[in-house]
């Protein structure tokens, strides 16, 4: 068997199983998730990332395997130096060599360790197993604590890099990502909330939650007109995935009523994997 351990790094939280590349699945009960200060210093950030991966291995009972790694961007993901600063995250990783440091915490040669953009890695799952299996083209947003984006064709997933694009009166991450909704939410009602789930919860019966979500939805639809015209291809199929991506029934419909109203008439589904994509597209790094 072929096993990788497939590595998802988000900026609140890592998770982590093995992945049999044979079968194209995750070996059962190997799945680690726990929360991380990515605010930290760079050595417990590392070590936490390390009792992640250890703790998959251990429940596929072995000791050593290949790492596929998703972490957001901006990272020069070849040579594993992190780039990114200024994003309320990992400010204390940046310029750091994430490879060697994780290849010698983890006691494995760096070269065993293969890197990519978060989104990438999650349209690479999703086009396997996933949602955008039987389709050529497609483009995947993620929505989480900031705006991956990537274009895929077939297997070939390239990072569409579209979080700092021109958009509104900022870029596009300032209005599609967790902090958008959060500091909006504080701005008019002087409440902070801890996620974007707790104020999906309220959205029944708090009204300015509720138009929170529709407004936006419709600034996903503004988006993804901007991202096709960017491109300057027409994907087949948009997959939406990330935490946001949970709550598509309070937002989606004022995404295709913008949609519509420019002709665009895309079908968007939902990722189908969850948290799983990135890690099976992680893992895959190794079968491309």
């Amino acid at each position: 068997m072929d096993i990788v351990t497939g590595v998802d790094i988000g900026g609140s939280h890592i998770s982590s199983a093995l992945v049999n590349l044979t079968k194209n699945k995750i070996v059962p009960d190997t799945l680690c998730r726990k929360l991380v200060d990515s605010k930290a210093p760079a050595e417990e950030v590392i070590e936490q990332w390390s009792q992640c991966i250890q703790t998959s291995q251990k429940k596929g009972n072995i000791s050593h395997s290949r790492l596929g790694i998703a972490i957001p961007a901006p990272f020069d993901y070849e040579k594993g130096i992190c780039l990114i600063k200024d994003q309320d995250k990992f400010d204390l990783l940046y310029n750091k060599n994430i490879k060697d440091l994780l290849a010698e915490q983890l006691k494995i040669d760096r070269n065993e360790i293969a890197m990519q953009n978060d989104a990438s890695c999650f349209m690479l799952g999703e086009m396997i197993v996933g949602a955008g299996k039987g389709f050529h083209q497609a483009l995947g947003v993620t929505l989480g604590t900031g705006l991956g984006s990537a274009f895929a064709t077939g297997s070939l997933i390239e990072d569409a890099n579209l979080w700092n694009t021109p958009f509104k009166d900022s870029i596009a991450e300032e209005y599609i990502s967790n902090r958008w909704f959060l500091n909006s939410y504080f701005e008019q009602s002087g409440q902070k909330l801890p996620g974007v789930k707790e104020l999906a919860q309220r959205s029944q019966t708090d009204h300015l939650a509720k138009g929170l979500f529709i407004e936006f939805g419709d600034s996903l639809g503004q988006f993804i007109e901007v991202a096709i015209k960017k491109i300057d291809r027409e994907p087949q199929v948009i997959i939406l995935g990330g935490n946001i991506a949970k709550s598509n029934h309070l937002f989606l419909d004022a995404t295709h009523a913008h949609l519509n109203k420019c002709n665009i008439n895309i079908p968007i589904k939902i990722a189908e994997l969850g948290e799983l994509s990135a890690i099976y597209g992680a893992a895959g790094l190794w079968k491309c």
